[in-house]
């Protein structure tokens, strides 16, 4: 116990902490008796391969995003990005799981075109915006600028209004109530994430427009 507790580090038991133990604790004992039971081998949908490729799609472009676009103006909280990173893999598992549970006749076409058109929509839209966002800043300025141009000049953060689009475009192709739920739920987030932001920047710019609205144009 004396050479473990030299080696092993042992944590703070805080929200984060406790949740990933507990992830490796399930997948500990899950994994084995899942196995045995062949269940790791799974006949896919097309559907369910349709939602899997759009999930990396759109993870790869965050990625990209955050290597190559995005200029950060401070450090960010190692909890908040983990709390983040935790929720999104999460809904990645819960979204690529329950596609494989909905057998190919159940499914429909027009869902899926609907859904890769609003996935397509979302993502360009997304990318444009954060695109404006990173174009503000100058290299190693650190300031904040107040955002224009495209739905900029009627939102506060369009850039989430197409992140909802895209992941209900998400669900919609794999053509399950969870996934949708989760959607809404990823929804709620957002908004919220966006009222935050029109609030800050309301105390932080004293000419910012009292009629731009957080997410979404002349409503919300």
């Amino acid at each position: 116990m004396q050479l473990l507790g030299r080696l092993l580090v042992v944590p703070d038991w805080t929200f984060i902490n406790l949740a990933i133990a507990l992830f490796g604790v399930l997948n500990i004992v899950l994994a084995g008796p899942r196995e045995a039971r062949r269940g790791g081998q799974i006949g896919y949908s097309k559907f369910c391969r349709a939602s899997k490729l759009l999930l990396a799609f759109h993870f790869l472009k965050r990625e990209l995003e955050v290597l190559f676009l995005h200029q950060y103006s401070s450090r960010a909280e190692l909890e908040a990005v983990s709390t983040a990173g935790i929720g999104y893999t999460l809904l990645t598992v819960q979204v690529y799981y329950v596609g494989t549970q909905v057998p190919d006749h159940a499914y429909e076409q027009l869902p899926l075109l609907v859904g890769l058109a609003m996935f397509v929509t979302g993502e360009l839209g997304n990318f444009y915006h954060h695109y404006l966002l990173a174009s503000l800043r100058s290299t190693g300025q650190h300031g904040y600028v107040l955002p224009t141009r495209g739905l900029f000049d009627r939102v506060s953060c369009p850039h989430y209004l197409f992140e909802i689009i895209a992941w209900v475009g998400i669900a919609t192709v794999s053509q399950h109530l969870l996934n949708l739920l989760s959607a809404f739920g990823m929804g709620s987030y957002l908004l919220g994430r966006a009222a935050a932001t029109t609030h800050w920047y309301r105390q932080k710019f004293d000419d910012y427009p009292k009629d731009r609205k957080h997410v979404l144009p002349y409503v919300f």
